[in-house]
């Protein structure tokens, strides 16, 4: 029996919280302006979520809104699921959510005029990510001006050099014959998202970025917070052992450009992660000191070249969350971001140390993310959700 059948206290409220959810859910897909007889919208579930099958049909869906339940098995996870949802799907073009997800509403038309004027060789495109309630407090603060810089600037550029994205994991759309010619997503991956980016570039296919916004609730504690960054983490390790295998081999298939942004991506991003201590107390020390900390240690001309490399790297992380920021949030919000790295170095460290103890033992197990605890930042539309201060989307792709 599932352990929120109980009558008590905690119980109740989440089945509240469930309530709320589902409810805000559908509300969106009903604001979804995309013509409903070419519309197929598949609610996916697990086999023992007795409670929010019941919800859900208690909320009486449209014709268009139908719910999959995934057979019970191994592993656990929202890719085995996804593969469940493809098999079904009738269209040509496969989108993802969330159920937290506020896509703008004119994110499906937008998605397929993209694919009708994109080569053939664009199988994916990926929407920008951001969170409705950025403003709540410093945690949330934090992850908006990650995304911004991440899906506001980073994976654009890398769109238009032609180089390969870790996709987002939601709001993601993907032509089915080539996600169904590739066997799907990778069930045993926790971070299956950034794992069909890189083997979407091995076959030869590209992904392209699209000029919309889908907003969702980010986290509010720091141990949600550890435990969401610890799957991400661990899930990119998990894609650089995979695709690492055969290094030659990758190299041929994704090119050097490509071969160098998995490795920064994914490997780079964990070891990222464990020096942030070691970048902050350098900074700290070269703000009272004056001086390097390396600067005894150190050639005068390796010393300055380490300076020069921890000084650009913190630039550009800081100019990334500043610009795409002061874009979704507005200049005020924007002014927040050079305390990233500060937030970063607090929670970061745990979170990749965690992901690698998991790594021998857990590989695979998914921690799931609670959400549905600050519906309260949310507007009646998703258009009016997104905070003040973001410009619209002003194109397709």
């Amino acid at each position: 029996m599932p352990k929120d059948l109980g009558g008590g206290t905690g119980a109740r409220r989440a089945r509240r919280r469930r309530a709320a959810r589902i409810r805000h859910l559908l509300a969106a897909l009903q604001d979804l302006d995309y013509p409903r007889d070419r519309l197929e919208v598949l609610i996916l579930l697990e086999q023992d979520d007795l409670e929010t099958f019941a919800a859900f049909l208690a909320q009486d869906p449209p014709p268009w809104i139908r719910l999959l339940v995934a057979p019970d098995g191994a592993p656990r996870t929202k890719p085995r699921a996804l593969n469940w949802g493809l098999a079904e799907a009738k269209g040509g073009i496969v989108g993802v959510f969330d159920a937290e997800d506020r896509p703008e509403p004119d994110q499906l038309r937008k998605a397929a005029a993209a694919f009708a004027q994109a080569p053939p060789e664009v199988v994916c495109l990926q929407a920008r990510l951001g969170w409705y309630n950025a403003s709540t407090n410093g945690l949330t603060r934090g992850l908006a001006l990650e995304y911004a810089g991440w899906f506001g600037l980073l994976l654009p550029a890398l769109a238009r050099l032609g180089w390969p994205i870790p996709l987002g994991g939601t709001s993601c759309y993907l032509r089915a014959g080539p996600l169904r010619e590739i066997g799907g997503w990778d069930p045993w991956n926790v971070t299956e998202d950034a794992d069909l980016g890189f083997r979407l570039a091995r076959r030869g296919w590209r992904s392209a970025t699209l000029d919309s916004t889908t907003w969702e609730e980010a986290v509010l504690t720091p141990h949600a917070w550890i435990r969401q960054r610890t799957r991400w983490i661990k899930g990119f390790l998990v894609t650089w052992i995979v695709h690492m295998r055969d290094p030659l081999r990758l190299w041929r298939e994704i090119g050097p450009a490509g071969f160098w942004v998995l490795n920064a991506l994914t490997l780079g991003s964990f070891l990222a992660y464990l020096s942030l201590p070691l970048h902050l107390t350098a900074l700290a020390w070269l703000l009272v000191a004056g001086e390097a900390p390396w600067s005894e240690v150190l050639p005068e001309k390796a010393g300055r070249l380490l300076a020069a490399l921890f000084w650009a790297g913190l630039a550009a992380a800081t100019f990334m969350a500043f610009r795409g920021a002061w874009r979704s949030y507005g200049l005020r919000f924007a002014c927040w971001a050079p305390l990233l790295p500060f937030y970063l170095g607090i929670f970061g460290p745990v979170a990749a140390l965690r992901a690698a103890s998991q790594l021998p033992r857990s590989a695979f197990l998914w921690e799931k993310t609670a959400h549905g605890f600050d519906q309260g930042a949310l507007a009646p539309s998703p258009a009016d959700a997104a905070p003040a201060g973001r410009q619209a989307s002003r194109g397709a792709v």
